[in-house]
Order: C-alpha cells, then sequence, then structure tokens
C-alpha cells in the first residue's frame, strides 16, 4: 500500500515511523510511505526561523509548556540533560535524532509542495508536487502559496491512502472586533513574533491567554508597557491591566472592553490562536470552520467518516497511543491512524 503523508512536522514523522516499522516487524503486508515536506527541514513548527514569511510560528525564547516526560515518542526518551521544560532547539534535536535512530529520511522528499489531492475512481488519490530548491513562503489569513514554486514542474503520483499532517499552526486566527478597522497603530499576530525589541518603549495590548500569550507577555513587560486582554477573564484577576474581552474600537482607534474600560494602545499583538487550512484539498471533500473551530465532515478531528484512506493527524501526543499497537488499527482498515 502506497501511502502519501503530507508534512514533516512531528505528527508526519511519528507516522512515517509507524508505517516504516510495520514492514519490518510484519510479514503478509507492506506500507511504502513518502513523506512529503513543502520547506527544506523536517521538524514542523520546531525549525525556528527568523523570517516571519515562513510557516514557522517559533519566537527565540520559547520553551514548552508540557514537561518532557510528556512529549517523547514512546519508543525513544528525550536527552536526561534536557531540563524539565525543554527550549524549542531541544524539541527540534529530538526529532532530528528520531529519524536519524529509525532511519527515515530515504522515504522524505523535501522542498516538495502538495498542491493537489485527488480522489479517483478506483479508490485511489491523485496525489501533485512540485520540487523547488529554493522555498520562500509567505502567509496570510487567505493563503499559503510559496513564491518559488511559481514555475517549476508539476509531478502526479498516485496513492493508495493519504494522511493529512501539515499541522495547524499557520493561518493566524484574528478575532471580528467590531470598529477595528479605526485603528490606526501597528497590528500583529503572534505567529510573526520573534523578539521584543520591536516593542520597545510601547504600550501594548496582547490579547489572549493561552501559553503564547502569557508567556510573550511576560518577555515585552521587559521593554513596554503591556495590558492584557482575554474572554473568561473575571474582576477577581483585575490588577489595572489585565482587562476583559474587547467590547469594540471607537472612531478615535480606542480600544472598549466589556467591563466598561477603555485603552490607547501604540501596538496590538493577537496571540489568538490559529485556523486550519488545506489548500491542496477540496471543499467538497472539506471544509475549515472557524468558529467553533474544526473540520468537517471528520470524526473527532481525524476520521473522515466516508472516506477510510484519507484521514487527519491534529496532535503531537496522541501518536504516543497510537504507534504502541498498529497491527490493532489494520483491523480498522485504517492503517495509520
Amino acid at each position: 500500500m502506497k501511502v502519501a503523508i503530507i508534512g514533516g512536522g512531528p505528527c508526519g514523522i511519528i507516522t512515517l515511523k509507524i508505517l516504516a516499522k510495520f514492514v519490518q516487524d510484519h510479514g503478509g503486508f507492506e506500507f511504502q510511505p513518502t513523506l512529503f515536506e513543502a520547506t527544506d527541514q523536517l521538524g514542523g513548527q520546531w525549525v525556528y526561523r527568523e523570517e516571519t514569511s515562513t510557516p514557522s510560528s517559533m519566537y527565540a525564547s520559547l520553551i514548552t509548556n508540557l514537561h518532557k516526560a510528556q512529549m517523547p515518542f514512546s519508543d525513544m526518551q528525550m536527552s536526561e540533560s534536557y531540563p524539565g521544560y525543554p527550549h524549542h532547539y531541544q524539541i527540534l534535536e529530538y526529532l532530528q535524532n528520531y529519524l536519524v535512530h529509525h532511519d527515515l529520511m530515504s522515504m522524505v522528499k523535501l522542498s516538495t509542495l502538495v498542491t493537489s489531492v485527488k480522489p479517483n475512481d478506483d479508490g485511489t488519490w491523485s496525489v501533485s508536487h512540485q520540487k523547488s530548491d529554493q522555498w520562500k513562503e509567505k502567509t496570510s489569513t487567505d493563503e499559503y502559496l510559496p513564491e518559488s514554486y511559481a514555475n517549476v514542474e508539476t509531478i502526479t503520483d498516485t496513492f493508495d491512502a493519504v494522511i493529512v499532517a501539515n499541522g495547524h499552526f499557520l493561518v493566524p486566527r484574528i478575532p471580528d472586533v467590531k470598529g477595528w478597522r479605526n485603528f490606526a497603530g501597528i497590528s500583529d499576530h503572534s505567529h510573526n513574533y520573534r523578539h521584543p525589541d520591536p516593542f520597545s518603549g510601547k504600550t501594548v495590548l496582547v490579547v489572549g491567554n493561552g501559553w503564547s500569550g502569557k508567556q510573550i507577555s511576560e518577555e515585552i513587560e521587559n521593554v513596554a508597557t503591556v495590558y492584557r486582554s482575554w474572554r473568561g477573564w473575571t474582576k477577581a484577576e483585575a490588577n489595572g491591566k489585565h482587562l476583559p474581552d474587547i467590547s469594540h474600537v471607537d472612531e478615535d482607534g480606542e480600544f472598549h472592553f466589556l467591563d466598561g474600560s477603555k485603552l490607547k494602545v501604540d501596538m496590538v499583538l493577537w496571540c489568538t490562536g490559529f485556523l486550519y487550512t488545506y489548500p491542496f484539498l477540496d471543499e467538497s471533500i472539506i471544509q475549515c470552520k472557524r468558529n467553533p473551530k474544526e473540520i468537517s465532515p471528520v470524526y473527532k478531528q481525524v476520521f473522515h467518516p466516508g472516506i477510510f484512506n484519507l484521514n487527519f493527524n491534529l496532535k503531537f501526543q496522541l501518536f504516543n497511543l497510537q504507534s504502541k499497537n498498529p497491527k490493532d488499527l489494520i483491523q480498522l482498515e485504517i492503517a495509520f491512524n
């Protein structure tokens, strides 16, 4: 069975390893996996790049919010030299060591962008892809189009199954705030955050209370005056700089909040998450919803109910469980989820 894996982050890597190991450990059935990675390096989000026009949303100081005991794949632990909460470069190092340990690189196509995945009448899939030695990606809320692939030859191969593991930290999600266009200051998303220097001396509103919102706020506070806004805020958390959700932005560009307070700022940093995007799949197969954030029709955000050989990989830790016994998954006719 030929299987296409789209995306070379942690989910794509562990899926590749599961299929490769099954070939080694079980007779009578063989997978032929191919992993497609659009950039020049495996690791997904954990590949730090200074440029903001890349798929990575990693910032320089990021440390994990999970203990290292919770993060590794089941068949290879993280180095004892790593701190309890590793730095992002250590996670990338772990993933690279994992690839070498299992000798997986021969099944990987780097700098190869999947442009289209279409079902065939016989149940197989036509996967079109482009190879570029010089990749340069641009991102926006609407599109993901590597510019260097514009004039590159498109190759189409046939696969028996497709695993979508292209990640979900690419397209920024920015809330639709009433009067938003009245704000004349600088607005950006955490996807583009790398260092606190651009915020120096400014009054900054950080929106969002996830891990990035908390960690980035603490870092920016060293160089700027920082206010934070998030949903679920309570008065007990108020200290003058913690604010509830935004109500609207008035004609003067001033932010108003649900508790009646208001604030004038120089910059806004949205730490409000990301949207799913699958530009290579037709909307007749999959739809990406904004509110609530989900993909449809996909059971548990993994299994497509009408297409057994098309599956979606969204969570890093999920594969610790799946990699323990791939034989059980084969019996469900889903060899890769």
